[in-house]
């Protein structure tokens, strides 16, 4: 299972190595944003100019006993446009029903 304080040692350490040697990483390649949440990692970049391959490759080379692995994604903007959208119109009925009140 684990010591129940495995979690915040782990957290201090992440966090050690993203404000001493992630800024290296940023450097040789063009990443947009980067987001950790515990050990999960997202990382928005242009993949014009940016392999995902390389941005593993630098990542892996950050500490010899962190693996980082990559599941790239793809995200389609017309679901995105939908939900918005939907977002949208709902929130404005709202609105229309708290001035007519």
């Amino acid at each position: 299972m684990g010591v129940p304080f495995s979690g915040l040692i782990a957290e201090f350490f992440l966090q050690n190595l993203e404000d001493s040697q992630l800024t290296q990483p940023f450097g040789k390649v063009k990443i947009t944003a980067y987001f950790r949440y515990i050990d999960d990692i997202l990382i928005i970049y242009d993949s014009r100019h940016t392999d995902i391959k390389n941005i593993q490759d630098d990542f892996n080379m950050l500490h010899p006993n962190l693996k980082f692995t990559a599941e790239p994604g793809r995200v389609d903007l017309s679901v995105l446009k939908v939900w918005f959208v939907k977002w949208l119109s709902s929130r404005m009925e709202e609105l229309n029903v708290q001035e007519r009140q």
